[in-house]
This record gives structure tokens, sequence and C-alpha cells, in this order.
């Protein structure tokens, strides 16, 4: 049997998890997980013993949030509760011998879908390639401080577990290249200023030294691979893990029953039109309780890293509304006509723009990055929603 802790109460990813595991064991006939809930709204957690749990998952966060009306009070709190806190939560687990921290990222690491019809070249930006794709090779890049923040978990995350999650390139310096001028927003204007010049000066003396340090490195490298190797028969040998993991989920949209966000827009719409834009982006999405298989079989293996779960097929908007519609027995006719309707919208500035290229917009994980699929998708996109909308059996 395994110890679980979800650190947040009253999350919807949290509290699906525990109702997953639960109903799990349920099928199984035996207790395989023993879970327990804490509240992360006070300070009272920082007493609580995480002593004897093998896994816990930091449920506690901040996000669906329209960027453009937040104050800089509202946005220190995303640093707070999305990278301070579950930095601090993780340093106590590590404290108290818990093999394996769970933490749910974003696909908003990468930035924003690629907007309807444009691709990254035609925006000015270059962390992707024009269909929306996110390979391996992608880096993390955000502006806005919910993926900033984000970023910087990840970062503190790697520290915590010595550096084991393997990122292609570091975020900030990602940014730096991706996007010219890019900076970290928390800082002050003339905080921004300074550092540019700063590293206009110190370029110079930098790529002077890299020469050297590349050689180092190399060195190191090979120095490095012979202690892991060492390192990994003796954890063999000993028949568990390797110490402290951090496995970070890097997650794309996750709706199901109870779900927040856009899943409850899209299911207004497929309720009240009965006509919709036939548009065919694509989107990666993980239904809740393929994306709670997903995470079991992290438990079960306990061990970290960085991942990508997704469903097995990538989603168009208006497909995802024909089916929504179909579960409570309705139509919605998708017609092309209406798509220069999208792409006007899309031109518009301000929220009614950010929202056309944020619900048709395209934006997926190359598969070869999510794993086995088939594993942990126990259901395919009709099925998930007909769960989501009660209207079967099971649910």
């Amino acid at each position: 049997m395994k110890r679980i802790l979800i650190a947040g109460a009253h999350s919807y990813i949290g509290t699906s998890l525990e109702r997953y595991l639960l109903e799990y064991n349920a099928s199984q006939g035996r207790e395989h997980y023993r879970v327990e809930t804490i509240s992360q709204r006070d300070t009272a957690w920082e007493s609580f013993d995480f002593g004897g749990y093998d896994a816990v998952f930091q449920a506690s966060g901040i996000a669906h949030v329209d960027t453009g009306t937040v104050t800089q009070e509202q946005q220190a709190l995303y640093y707070q509760v999305n990278c301070d806190l579950a930095v601090a939560t993780a340093r106590k687990a590590r404290e108290a011998g818990v093999g394996l921290f769970l933490y749910p990222s974003s696909i908003i690491v990468y930035g924003d879908s690629v907007p309807y019809r444009k691709s990254r070249v035609d925006t000015g930006e270059k962390t992707r390639g024009v269909t929306g794709v996110i390979t391996p090779e992608t880096p993390a890049c955000n502006l806005h401080f919910y993926g900033n923040s984000k970023i910087r978990a990840e970062e503190e995350l790697g520290r915590l577990a010595g550096n084991s999650i393997k990122e292609n390139i570091s975020p900030e310096k990602a940014c730096r290249q991706a996007v010219p001028g890019w900076q970290d927003p928390g800082k002050s204007k003339d905080d921004i200023l300074r550092d540019t010049a700063e590293q206009q000066e110190g370029a110079a003396r930098r790529q002077e030294d890299t020469a050297g340090q590349q050689e180092g490195a190399a060195r190191q490298q090979e120095d490095t691979a012979g202690q892991q190797e060492g390192t990994a028969k003796q954890q063999e040998d000993a028949g568990g893990a390797p110490g402290f993991q951090v496995a970070i989920l890097r997650l794309p949209m996750v709706y199901g029953k109870g779900s927040k966000g856009n899943y409850p827009l899209l299911v207004k719409l497929a309720d009240r039109l009965p006509f919709f834009p036939d548009v065919q982006n694509q989107r990666s999405m993980i239904y809740i309780e393929n994306l709670c298989e997903f995470i079991r079989q992290r438990i079960e293996e306990g061990r970290g890293g960085l991942y990508f779960p997704q469903n097995a097929e990538y989603t168009a908007t208006s497909r995802m509304v024909q089916e929504i519609a179909a579960a409570h027995g309705k139509k919605v006719r998708l017609l092309k006509a209406m798509n220069p309707l999208v792409a006007l919208a899309s031109r518009m500035p301000g929220r009614i723009g950010a929202m056309a290229n944020k619900a048709f917009g395209s934006l997926v994980y190359d598969r070869s990055m999510s794993g086995d699929m088939e594993s942990y998708c126990l259901f395919d996109l009709r099925e998930s929603i007909r769960r989501t909308e009660g209207y079967t059996d099971e649910c």
C-alpha cells in the first residue's frame, strides 16, 4: 500500500485524484492507496507531519486568469502560490523522506496558442514552428506572470531534486533568445534598463569564457557519467528509486465533470447555438480520469521527470462543441461560412481578439512526448464528454 498526501483541499484535480484512487481501491478489492488531504489556505499545514508518505501531490495553485485585468498585488499572489508555496511544500516533503513530489505545471509555459490562421513567424514569436506543435526542442518561454510563475517553480523544484529534471534549455535563457527585449515581468523599468546595459556589457566577456567553460564542462560530464553509473547500480541493488524525485506535469487543458475554465463556456455554446464555425484547429487536452490514471502510474513508478500527458487524439474546438451537444441529444451544424467572422474577431484588439485566438488557435504536444497514451487514456473524446455530461450508466 502507498500513502498519498494531497496538498491543497478543494482543488479540482486534487479532489478528482482522491476520488479516482479510492474508486481504484474498490475496483481492485483492496487498499492500494491511502489518500489524505491537507489545506494550505493558512500556515497550519507547516506543522503537519509529512513523514511516512510515499508521494505528495501539489494541488494548491491559481489558474484560469484573464491576464489583462490583474493588479500587481494579484500578480504577486500568483508567484507566492504557484511557486513559493509549491517549493516550500516540496522542501518539507524532501526533509520528511517522501520519495516523490508531483507538481502540476501547464502547457502555458510555452506561451499562448498559435493565433487563428497565423504562425509564430507571422507574429514575430519564434518559440515554436508554424503549426503550433510543441516538440522536445521547444524551449519554455512565457511573458505573462501566470506562465512565468510556473517556470520559476519548475526551476526551483529542479534544484531541490538535484537538477535531475532535464530541460533542453533554461527557461530564462530561452525567453531572451526567443523574444528580443524580454525581461522578467517582476522588474521595474529602471531595473530593466540597468539589466539590459549590464547584459550587453557582459556579453563579450561571456563569449570569451564560453570556450574554456565548455571544455571544463565536458570533463565534468565525463566524471559525472561515471558517478551516476555507480549510483544507479547501487540504487538498483537496493531495489528502490533514487532519492527525492520531482515529477513535473506540463498539463494541457484539463476537462471533466465539475471542471472550470474554458469547458463550461463550450457547454453553454453547445446548448444555445444551432450553428458553429467549422474551424479545424488542433488542441492538446486531457480528460480528468485519463489524467488521474497517468498520475497513478507515476506514483507506482516513483520516479520524477518532465511529463506531457494528453488525450490520444487532438481536439478541434468545433468537434468538442458538437460532441457536447450530442451528449445532450442536440445537433450543432458546422458552417465554413462562419469562418470569416472568426478571422475578423481574431484580428480585433483587446479581449475579443484574445478570446477568438484562444478558442480557435492551435497548440499541441508532439505525440512522441506523451509516453504510452494507450495505457492511461482510458476514454476517448466522445466517451469522456458523455461521462462529463453525465450521460453514462457508470457516472
